[in-house]
């Protein structure tokens, strides 16, 4: 469960943040020492209910804030902390932690040694700095008498500050188990990666007033003794060759432009087919791909392809695989139809499947299915995302394991005769030829598997048809480049359905035999208290308008729930019949703070999660 909280600033209250959740690590504390009575659905009995903090996520600065070690200056590294190797430029006068991490490579690392590569003439022989576990770091702070921030004589902390690397005792310390948590506070992985693209974006482009590559990082570089090619000579600086030209910029800026990502994840795994519908009948080649393949594809009628390669070898005992390959696809379907005729009983399933589907199709244009939405090429290339990228496994009676990558043309569903009637998805799709560059048009980058693909290069055979539950989804990414032999080039960016169980599903509550507790159990559905009044509704002089909101609860109510993980923001218990567990939605309730004070609460989201463990 997480608990999120969006303090904005920039008046936020920075350590004093403890403040406000004084209420938090009193019902956490509760919760860990008493718990609360709750219901198990699946047990049919009561049981008390505890919950753990495991961990805090959020930016750098509300780390500071949260954790009460300062994130600033030299000593900002909280796994380094007075150990840190951290030094100031000269020229640019920033902290920096520049070749502070070969201390942490194996005592014979290469780079230990290397002089040239990174700080001129020096190398390394320290190892990485002690891990302190939180019994020592809590040792460390009473040691030197650090406060919380609402205790007396709390003041002493600004003093202490000058000397050690912390600000205050951090509130989360009075939970009876977070010194024996192994994590405690966690970096939001989010604002790093804007903060490393911003930098890196800003500086290829030469943003002025924003990039990295200035006279004082030049000087900086010289000073450390690397990257000689970016030195001063004679007064002047050399264009680096990571800065763009116009012209490539110009390049660049359109490539963005024009660039089109599929709509995301669905979760479900039924295949689906959505939008106008339409009928046509299938032309002769296009009968005969669909069925063969549908052949070729259905786990039941395997026993029967084995059974048509046999005879195929004591026919030919010198048949070759490949020749094997064009009788399943030129002979296989009609072969099956006949046994089928002559063998199998009228009413089965693998009869049906032997006569072959209806000659009339159902035609889609969109498709949800594995975890994707995928569009036709022709319906969603005026949209502002793409979803025609397909690629599969191997072919479909082929012996090797190339991926196949197109485009969607057209979502076909096939009806068999049999009772109930049974039905198929196909894809129709067009196909680049798989076949690697320069005779044909994939390129597989050795190293990092990068996939291109040639557009102009189709499949040569005509085999258009896939079982829509094979697909999944790709984009086709062209490339930014100025060189025209990578004109009709496009990498290959597969897009990763995410994992979804079927069975984890959101459900209704059950409206009947509703759980009984037989404990009795504090319950307040709507409460006219301070604390559970939004704090976004008051009137133009700032009063608080004591709006009651349906479905508030109390933040120890437990609400039964039959249907498993059924959560909500209310904060309802739930069980899970097939894991024994239950795991309860904490809700805090809002801290009493009048809107007249305009309390500004921190800048960043922090995301607190709750683990749950029985009594």
């Amino acid at each position: 469960m997480f608990l999120t909280v969006i303090v904005p600033g920039p008046k936020n209250p920075k350590q004093n943040i403890d403040v406000f959740l004084q209420p938090l690590i009193a019902e956490l504390n509760d919760l860990w020492t008493e718990g609360i009575p709750a219901y198990d659905i699946s047990r049919k009995q009561n049981f008390q209910l505890h919950a753990a903090l495991m961990w805090t996520i959020s930016d750098f600065p509300a780390y500071s804030m949260l954790s009460g070690w300062s994130t600033s200056g030299h000593r900002a590294c909280p796994y380094c902390m007075e150990d840190s190797q951290a030094f100031s430029l000269k020229h640019g006068r920033k902290t920096t932690w520049f070749d502070c991490h070969r201390r942490f490579l194996n005592i014979n690392h290469r780079f230990r040694r290397d002089k040239k590569n990174f700080r001129k003439n020096i190398t390394e022989h320290s190892g990485p700095p002690p891990f302190l576990n939180g019994e020592q770091i809590l040792d460390h702070l009473e040691q030197f008498e650090f406060k919380r921030v609402f205790d007396e004589g709390a003041e002493i902390n600004s003093e202490l500050s000058k000397i050690f690397g912390w600000n205050k005792r951090s509130i989360f310390w009075d939970l009876p188990y977070w010194k024996t948590n192994v994590i405690r506070h966690n970096l939001d992985v989010m604002h790093i990666e804007k903060n490393v693209f911003d930098n890196i974006f800003n500086t290829i482009m030469n943003v002025e007033g924003k990039t990295k590559d200035n006279a004082n990082a030049r000087r900086d570089l010289q000073e450390l003794g690397i990257r000689p090619e970016l030195w001063p000579y004679g007064g002047k600086y050399h264009k680096a060759n990571f800065t763009l030209d116009k012209e490539s910029m110009n390049l660049l800026l359109k490539w963005l432009n024009i660039l089109k990502f599929p709509d995301g994840y669905i979760f479900t795994y039924d295949t689906r087919c959505v939008g106008k519908e339409r009928t046509r009948f299938l032309l002769e080649a296009e009968y005969k791909a669909a069925h063969t393949y549908i052949l070729l594809n259905t786990q039941e009628a395997k026993e029967f392809e084995h059974m048509f390669i046999e005879q195929l070898r004591e026919s030919y005992p010198g048949i070759t695989l490949p020749q094997i390959e064009q009788q399943l696809e030129d002979h296989y379907a009609l072969w099956f139809n006949e046994y089928g005729q002559n063998n199998l009983p009228r009413d089965s399933h693998l009869y049906y499947l032997s006569q072959g589907p209806l000659t009339e199709v159902t035609s889609y244009n969109v498709c949800i299915v594995n975890g994707y939405k995928f569009h036709t090429y022709s319906y969603g290339k005026s949209k502002s995302t793409v979803n025609s990228g397909v690629c599969i496994r191997g072919s479909n009676y082929n012996y090797e394991e190339d991926d196949f990558y197109g485009i969607l043309k057209e979502v076909v569903e096939v009806e068999y005769r049999a009772r109930p009637i049974k039905k198929v998805v196909l894809f129709n799709c067009g196909w680049f030829d798989p076949t690697p560059h320069p005779r044909g048009g994939t390129i597989v980058h050795p190293k990092y598997k990068i996939v291109e693909v040639n557009t102009l290069k189709e499949y040569p055979k005509y085999d258009p048809f896939v079982l829509a539950k094979q697909a999944s989804q790709v984009y086709f990414v062209p490339f930014p480049s100025k060189k025209k032999d990578k004109v009709n080039w496009r990498a290959v960016l597969k897009v990763q359905a995410k994992k979804f169980d079927s069975s984890y599903t959101t459900m209704k509550e059950a409206e009947e035999d509703a759980a009984f507790q037989e404990d009795e159990v504090e319950v307040h559905e709507i409460s006219d208290d301070e604390r559970f009044i939004d704090p976004a509704r008051c009137d133009s002089s700032g009063t608080m308008i004591p709006i009651l909101r349906e479905g508030v609860f109390h933040p120890y109510m437990v609400e039964v729930s039959e249907k498993a993980r059924d959560f909500d923001v209310c904060g309802r218990i739930v069980a899970d019949p097939s894991l024994q567990d239950v795991f309860y939605l904490y809700q805090a309730p809002i801290t009493p703070i009048s809107c007249k004070k305009k309390c500004n609460i921190i800048c960043s989201a922090i995301e607190i999660c709750i683990t749950y463990v029985y009594a």
